[in-house]
């Protein structure tokens, strides 16, 4: 991932400064698919990875295999922590902060 990172920023902030620009569709694409694979990626972090016993596929959520139908007989869902009515207004009267307005930019050789 930090290869690919560092390919996505040379590509778009590189031709950029060099004067002769990169497709900005382009460069779009490329964030995008840039931020995906980092957020994947930090959400899988430190979690199991499950594996169907049938195909071996990584792709068994909620212990049920997408790609072959197997169902994890041993499967328990996590249970959900109830939030209390306060607990949810105060969470909804804060305002959210898109990452749109986050004005630190940071490079793939920062990391």
């Amino acid at each position: 991932m930090s290869a690919a990172s560092v390919v996505v920023y040379e590509d778009t902030y590189g031709s950029e400064t060099a004067g002769f620009g990169a497709d900005a569709g382009f460069c779009l694409k490329a964030v995008e698919h840039l931020l995906v694979m980092f957020t994947e990626a930090r959400l899988r972090f430190g979690q199991a990875a499950t594996r169907c016993e049938d195909c071996g596929s990584y792709m068994a959520v909620a212990g049920v295999c997408t790609h072959c139908d197997w169902e994890d007989p041993n499967y328990q869902p996590t249970e959900r922590q109830p939030v209390s009515d306060e607990e949810r207004a105060r969470r909804m009267a804060t305002p959210c902060t898109p990452s749109s307005d986050i004005s630190t930019f940071m490079s793939p050789h920062d990391l």
